[in-house]
């Protein structure tokens, strides 16, 4: 059995607007607002999620924010706490990782379509059924 303990993050309250205008018709709007705040988690986790919040700055600085590497290693840390049920945290990655993905390659591109998925479904774990299904193109 993994111990937990209580591991202490700085609050920060991250509040974004986006709107997307696919072919002129359609326009998406997703708003997300994050309380980064105290969780439980196993112990081991803090460590990860560090490693891989490291990594993804060192990226960013080498390469650009919005490189497809920076990119990337956002989205690893997203999934990291969404696995530890920290939905709020990677909702607000992987909300700038789908921006950042559509500015650079479009709606259509697959890693965009991806990000959309991955937003989507932390969306709806969160409860947030119907924004989810919003965003879903069919």
């Amino acid at each position: 059995m993994q111990s937990s303990r209580q591991v202490a993050k700085t609050t920060t309250t991250t509040t974004t607007t986006k709107h997307i205008t696919i072919n002129g018709f359609t326009t998406t709007t997703i708003t997300t607002r994050s309380e980064i705040r105290h969780s439980h988690m196993p112990s081991s986790s803090p460590s990860i999620v560090d490693s891989l919040a490291q990594t993804w700055h060192q990226t960013k600085a080498l390469k650009g924010d919005t490189s497809s590497e920076a990119i990337s290693a956002q989205i690893a840390l997203a999934h990291a706490h969404e696995s530890l049920g920290d939905y709020s945290h990677a909702e607000v990655l992987l909300a700038s990782a789908l921006f950042a993905r559509f500015e650079e390659n479009g709606f259509d591109n697959s890693d965009t379509l991806k990000s959309v998925e991955d937003l989507a479904r932390v969306y709806n774990l969160q409860g947030f059924t119907k924004a989810a299904e919003r965003m879903i193109v069919t």
